[in-house]
């Protein structure tokens, strides 16, 4: 039995800018992606039995709903094949987080199949199938930190530095599609272009992301679920020598991370946000200390 074992990284946003919106509905966006090592763990077997089958998952998903299934129907239904695919799927990262499990799922179960049964195909070709799914699984194809726009089918790789941060995932989830809907929305952003941003001596972040960038869905998340507003808060309580550089929304929510200058000080923000949620008895609270992924393209990590 041939099978892939993939670990599957999670995203933030560096920003996320609402430019527009389409005659069809759709948002027209400008933001950073930036893959994390916060993983799902993946395996895509090639079994004997024709079918798409699937164990684990986010529990109470059924399995038709499943990102990751829908992916692989996406791709196999109108092919002729003999063999069938297993999907067994490990989450740890949330759901409803802005952090893209998910879309990121469903990507590297189009990857791995692709290169699994040899079907060649390329990456526009994966990503066309990727765009029905979901706005942000384009991005998860790719390899890396991008600046994505349109409707999230535009992605220009970029280079940026490892950065550390601290995200914390409070216990409600945020449905992407309220936060689109609301009518306080804005969505009308000026739009940049990626020759704006400079790097900062002082931090190696670009200075517009740091400075001038910022979500445009986080007011209006805020406004909807007060556990953003809590989220944002607890990291002022950290105290000045280890205070993050900047907090922001990743998405349309409900994660909000802060920036940090190292590993090291991201883990000791890490130890004292935790702390301040126990003693205040909130342990469904998910704190995790995280760094960016220059490369993240992980699809031949295993292949058996």
């Amino acid at each position: 039995m041939k099978q892939i074992q993939i670990k599957v990284p999670a995203k933030i946003n560096l920003f996320l800018h609402v430019t527009g919106r389409r005659s069809d509905g759709y948002h027209l966006l400008e933001s950073i992606f930036c893959p994390i090592d916060w993983y799902d763990d993946l395996t895509i077997s090639i079994c004997e039995t024709p079918g798409i089958t699937r164990t684990g998952g986010l529990p109470g998903l059924a399995q038709k709903d499943d990102l990751a299934v829908r992916a692989a129907h996406c791709l196999l239904d109108k092919l002729p094949l003999q063999t069938g695919v297993h999907i067994d799927l490990k989450k740890n990262i949330p759901s409803g987080a802005g952090l893209g499990g998910g879309s990121a799922d469903a990507a590297y179960t189009l990857m791995a199949i692709n290169e699994l049964l040899q079907l060649n195909k390329t990456q526009q070709e994966l990503a066309t199938i990727g765009c029905t799914l979901g706005a942000d699984v384009p991005f998860f194809l790719g390899n890396g930190p991008a600046f994505v726009s349109g409707i999230g089918d535009c992605i220009d790789a970029i280079a940026l530095p490892e950065m550390a941060a601290v995200v914390i995932k409070p216990p409600a989830s945020i449905p992407t599609v309220d936060i689109f809907r609301h009518p306080d929305l804005t969505r009308e952003a000026s739009s940049v272009k990626i020759s704006v941003f400079g790097f900062s001596d002082s931090c190696g972040l670009p200075n517009f992301i740091a400075n001038e960038g910022k979500n445009q869905l986080q007011p209006v998340a805020e406004s909807v679920c007060k556990q953003v507003v809590e989220a944002v808060s607890l990291f002022q309580t950290l105290p000045h020598s280890h205070a993050a550089q900047w907090v922001r929304m990743s998405g349309s929510g409900s994660s909000v991370f802060g920036v940090f200058s190292n590993m090291l000080q991201a883990r000791q923000a890490e130890v004292m946000l935790q702390q301040q949620r126990e003693a205040q008895h909130s342990n469904q609270w998910l704190i995790k200390a995280v760094k960016t992924l220059p490369h993240a393209n992980l699809k031949s990590q295993t292949v058996s």
